[in-house]
């Protein structure tokens, strides 16, 4: 469970190294390992879905600190989130 908004930070970066992680699964083992991506995809899937859910709790629980948070993050032209 997040319990501040540099949980809610920590949290996100996490959740974007997983979803790159994720897509970098799916791109090299598509073709060469069939079999280890499908067993390793859910387990990727799952932690994706806990931490989206942890985060929209918390911010739904908080809604002050959406915009502080949304300052905070660092985005870039083209950013995948």
């Amino acid at each position: 469970m997040i319990a501040n908004s540099k949980e809610t930070q920590v949290a996100l970066r996490s959740l974007h190294i997983l979803e790159e992680s994720l897509e970098t699964l799916r791109q090299q083992l598509t073709a060469t390992n069939p079999e280890l991506l499908s067993v390793t995809v859910p387990t990727y899937v799952q932690r994706i879905t806990t931490l989206q859910s942890e985060i929209a709790n918390y911010l739904y629980a908080h809604p002050a600190d959406v915009s502080n948070l949304a300052k905070s993050l660092p985005m870039t032209v083209g950013a995948a989130w």
